[in-house]
């Protein structure tokens, strides 16, 4: 017996439509919905992502960003790029649970997405911000077009161009033109980008304060340090407690020219096909060419996917 065809939500337009293709290759189709619905007609966020007891919700908006008109220029931008998406993600957030058992696939809200009520969740936050990459990486000195992220417990933050500070708590990834598509295709399986969002928000907890001028560079920085004794990333160790962190702005650059950065992608080349196989296998699956007692969105479902001051510098190495 065949199973029944998915209808998955539709993205609305192309700066949705690019984040949605970017999590279907990342993470898959079964576990990325596009435009998934809390009502009849009322959207709940841009992406989910549900993966075990793992939801990540990005917001996206493409903002037009008019630099003639200076701080007001930015304020403005900011407020409808970055102030609105975490609206929506709080929003989304507070439904997600509350009504875990309300969250729907498509605008005829036919499909439940399945959320594990009784499990206790991670929630993570993104917000992912176009229409100011350009004209920051026209800055003197630049060198990516990424915006600066500034996390503190302050809580009079300062308008500063270009530059967005956040609170620790709760904590709002931002992304942006310049480093998306960079974060989504190095962590390109759901367990990377979950491990380097855990340790990025690990990172943001222990310290006083955390500063950098793109994310890619704190990407960086996860990806070129290992602890030796179990071979996974990190990107601070909890010796840093209460210190200030400034994350420089030639990490990424740097660490994506070096030898060790090549070696790494000759020999991730060997997983290509699986991942091929794994996005086929979810084509027939979503279309309903899979034979037997199948729900694909149930926990038995047989896809898996395994997926004082410190100045941290770039090196050459």
């Amino acid at each position: 017996m065949k199973s029944r065809k998915i209808e998955r939500g539709i993205s609305v337009n192309t700066t949705e439509k690019t984040l949605s293709d970017l999590c279907d290759l990342a993470f898959l189709k079964l576990w990325s919905f596009p435009n998934p619905y809390k009502e009849l007609w009322k959207e709940l966020c841009d992406v989910l992502v549900v993966f075990d007891n793992n939801i990540i919700v990005f917001s996206v908006k493409n903002i037009k960003y008019n630099e003639n008109k200076g701080l007001a220029g930015w304020q403005r931008w900011k407020r409808k790029a970055i102030d609105e998406s975490i609206t929506q993600i709080n929003g989304a957030e507070k439904w997600i649970k509350n009504h875990p058992d309300q969250i729907y696939l498509n605008k005829n809200c036919n499909t439940i997405i399945p959320i594990n009520s009784k499990m206790k969740f991670k929630i993570y936050r993104i917000v992912v911000a176009h229409g100011i990459s350009d004209s920051i990486a026209n800055i003197p000195g630049n060198t990516s077009g990424s915006l600066g992220i500034k996390y503190s417990d302050n809580n009079h933050f300062e308008d500063v161009q270009y530059f967005v500070e956040l609170p620790k708590s709760p904590i709002y990834h931002i992304l942006d033109s310049a480093n998306l598509e960079i974060l989504l295709k190095e962590l390109d399986t759901i367990t990377d980008f979950i491990s380097y969002l855990k340790e990025k928000e690990k990172a943001i907890k222990l310290s006083k304060i955390v500063t950098y001028t793109g994310e890619e560079d704190v990407m960086g920085q996860y990806l070129r340090t290992i602890e030796p004794e179990t071979g996974k990333h990190y990107i601070l160790k909890d010796e840093n407690k209460d210190l200030i962190v400034d994350f420089e702005n030639m990490i990424w650059k740097n660490f994506s020219n070096s030898y060790e950065y090549k070696e790494k992608k000759i020999l991730d080349k060997s997983s290509y096909l699986w991942d091929e196989y794994l996005q086929q296998l979810c084509e027939y699956a979503l279309n309903g060419e899979l034979t037997g007692n199948i729900d694909v969105f149930q926990e038995s479902s047989p896809i898996k996917r395994d997926g004082k001051r410190v100045k941290i510098l770039q090196t050459n190495t």
